[in-house]
């Protein structure tokens, strides 16, 4: 970054050399880079190329006394903002986060209430209350799960249990969302999980990576949850969930199957 800043090759340009020639490795402090120009350019300080110049000439001699006044002055200041870099390090480390919140790139600070103000100005203040404290739990995170997932965290549900068995295959990606090419392999809950966090940090979700069927139907108490979406495939375990689900206080969505089909028809 400020390596870059000083721009070595106008560095090197001025002093008449060519930058080509001028080997250095990356790492090197923007002082370090200027003291290798100024020593292949006009040797360091008090050497014999030092003194053969001043015997050639007053003005060669002020040039190398500008530069290595030019190489002080950039190498106390990386001194300087190196010790309020390390100093703000520390700070940052003995601080609590809550002493730096999260910003936005306008500066103003990353809240909750923020990531919802467009919802807010749709449905209302009281909406937003309502919906905060209800508790969703959606059955399969697939084609139809994944985005249905999305859709409540950005709408403002702060409290989701996913539920599914399967692991991300590269048949997936072309429309499951957290299928990617990273993501091949991943638990599918958990890898929409952390896609789901990073819209909202401070949701609370819940990934449960087991299938829902007779065996395991019971171990969801699903009288806990306000909402239950059914995006299951299978036939005979999407029948369980609605019979079961209509028996509970619950409010029930389910979404019917649509694969292989291009015709809404």
């Amino acid at each position: 970054g400020l390596a870059k800043t000083l721009s070595v090759n106008t560095l090197a340009k001025a002093l008449g050399l060519d930058f080509k020639r001028i080997s250095f490795t990356p790492d090197l402090l923007p002082a370090d880079v200027v003291g290798t120009l100024v020593h292949r350019s006009i040797g360091p300080c008090g050497t014999k190329s030092h003194r053969d110049e001043r015997k050639s000439g007053k003005d060669s001699f002020r040039l190398h006394t500008s530069v290595c006044e030019i190489h002080t002055k950039i190498a106390s200041f990386c001194e300087r903002w190196t010790r309020i870099i390390l100093f703000f390090r520390f700070f940052a480390f003995l601080c609590p986060t809550e002493v730096f919140p999260s910003f936005n790139l306008d500066g103003t600070m990353l809240t909750e209430k923020s990531i919802f103000s467009r919802v807010e100005l749709l449905l209302g203040q009281d909406f937003m209350d309502a919906i905060s404290s209800k508790r969703v739990i959606l059955f399969g995170v697939g084609g139809v799960g994944s985005w249905c997932a999305e859709g409540l965290i950005r709408s403002g549900i702060r409290n989701l249990t996913i539920v599914d068995c399967d692991r991300v295959d590269v048949s997936n990606i072309n429309r499951q969302l957290m299928a990617t090419t990273k993501t091949v392999g991943e638990v599918k809950v958990e890898a929409l999980r952390n896609h789901l966090l990073e819209i909202n940090p401070e949701a609370s979700i819940e990934a449960v990576c087991k299938i829902f069927c007779e065996a395991t139907a019971k171990d969801f108490a699903l009288e806990s949850f306000d909402y239950i979406i059914d995006a299951i495939d299978s036939l005979e375990n999407k029948a369980r969930l609605i019979l079961m689900a209509s028996e509970t206080q619950g409010v029930l969505f389910s979404s019917m199957g649509a694969a292989l089909k291009i015709n809404p028809a």
